[in-house]
């Protein structure tokens, strides 16, 4: 296949590393990839691989940007003929879903985020397929954006186990305490930071790393400097900025704490750290209370509360025997449900399952007639023998069609009431997406 990847940037966060990993696992099925990107460092690791970026501005949320966009990506499709566009983001969903109507390309969203419900967002539960990457946003996207069940799927981020390989962590007197991902509010610094005056008022023991770039907004940083220092903590807490080898990382860390106060859809640094043997405190929200079971493989606290958050990183350092037990059963859970190639099989199944051509038969009249086209029907199932081909039929015609060798599906109505029935019948059939119709 040909699978086109579309999202705003390549730069640091989960949803570019999951971009570059699915493309270089792809590519090595045999699948011929390509990015679009506004670029990033990621692009590097791309080129290394024979990997196409193909760099254009899909990050700006201008209108009219967008529409240039997307006549820009379909005149590639019409010259590159895609099987499969898979928008990452909202912009890059929009400049797809309108390249998708006039090319008529199969396309899927992964639902990345824990969108408002605005207009803007809704575009993320119009692809064919509509990837979650946790039970959280399923809910969400299936409550609050109305998309029906038989086009999410829900396939876990996964995280490569040979690049962080287990290690047992040793009691250091002095252990290192971090959070992993971009300063921005939702994240939980705060409460990170007052959860470690707390601490220290117990045990002055540590040091805090705070690991991540700066959002353009320079404010945010300048406030948790302030509110670092204020609490006594300039000489226990490290700002270390952008960093690109977090499996090295992992290797100096005691403890990760992903304190978000905002459900988070997935929380790909959580299984990061339990892969690599490092014990993980999080809130208890989103996606991340779904990786971790509580007291069986990481802790869980309220969020919003420091005084908690405190207690449970207090409880891990405390209670080591219990701590190695839950670290082995961490790297255990995401061995069997967060693997990087459970990932990739299960989307590639997606795309395989989209490219597969859905083929509506039209035969309403008589039964005679019905049997008549069953040399045609087995002409069309030779030609196409991936194909899923639909039947829609009277009721009548049952007990005669249901076990032809040549059909997946049949779709019954009732011919006398056709006229009545019939906006629902549109209805349905619209739900299919058929590729290809014959009327007999």
């Amino acid at each position: 296949m040909k699978i086109v990847q579309i999202l705003p940037a390549l730069k640091e966060g989960g949803v570019e590393t999951g971009t570059i990993d699915l493309s270089l696992s792809l590519k090595a099925r045999g699948h011929e990839v390509t990015v679009i990107s506004n670029g990033g460092t990621g692009v590097k690791l791309l080129d290394q691989n024979g990997i196409r970026h193909l760099q254009w501005p899909v990050h700006k949320k201008n209108p009219w940007t967008i529409y240039r966009m997307s006549r820009k990506l379909a005149r590639h499709i019409q010259k590159n003929s895609p099987d499969i566009i898979h928008a990452r983001s909202r912009v890059p969903a929009w400049i797809t879903y309108f390249a998708a109507l006039k090319t008529k390309t199969r396309w899927v969203t992964t639902c990345h985020g824990y969108y408002q419900t605005h207009f803007w967002s809704r575009v993320m539960g119009w692809g064919d397929a509509v990837i979650v990457p946790s039970r959280t946003i399923e809910k969400h996207m299936r409550e609050d954006f109305n998309v029906s069940e038989d086009k999410i799927v829900r396939i876990p981020r996964g995280v490569d186990l040979e690049k962080y390989p287990f290690e047992q962590r040793k009691a250091n007197q002095k252990p290192i305490i971090a959070m992993i991902g971009r300063l921005t509010p939702i994240k939980g610094h705060k409460d990170f930071l007052k959860a470690l005056s707390l601490l220290k008022k117990e045990r002055g023991d540590f040091s805090a790393w705070l690991i991540g770039g700066n959002t353009e907004d320079n404010r945010y940083y300048e406030d948790l400097i302030k509110m670092r220092d204020s609490l006594g903590l300039k000489n226990d807490v490290d700002f270390l900025g952008h960093q690109e080898d977090i499996a090295d990382l992992l290797k100096k860390i005691d403890l990760l704490v992903f304190p978000s106060t905002y459900p988070e859809s997935f929380g790909r640094v959580v299984i990061e750290a339990q892969a690599a043997g490092v014990p993980v405190v999080a809130s208890r929200l989103g996606g991340a209370q779904e990786i971790i079971e509580e007291g069986i493989t990481g802790h869980l606290f309220q969020a919003g509360h420091p005084f908690e958050l405190a207690a449970a990183i207090q409880r891990v350092f405390s209670n080591r025997e219990e701590t190695i037990r839950m670290t082995f059963r961490a790297r255990l859970k995401v061995e069997k449900e967060f693997s990087k190639s459970q990932m990739v099989e299960k989307t590639e199944a997606i795309y395989l399952k989209l490219f597969r051509k859905k083929i509506l038969i039209f035969k309403l009249s008589s039964l005679g007639d019905l049997i008549l086209i069953s040399p045609s029907v087995r002409a069309i199932r030779k030609h196409f023998p991936d194909g899923k081909i639909t039947l829609i039929t009277d009721f009548a015609a049952k007990e005669m069609v249901e076990l032809c060798p040549y059909l997946d599906d049949i779709l019954y109505i009732d011919k006398k009431a056709y006229w009545k029935n019939l906006p629902q019948i549109i209805k349905k059939l619209s739900s299919h997406a058929f590729d290809i119709s014959i009327d007999f």
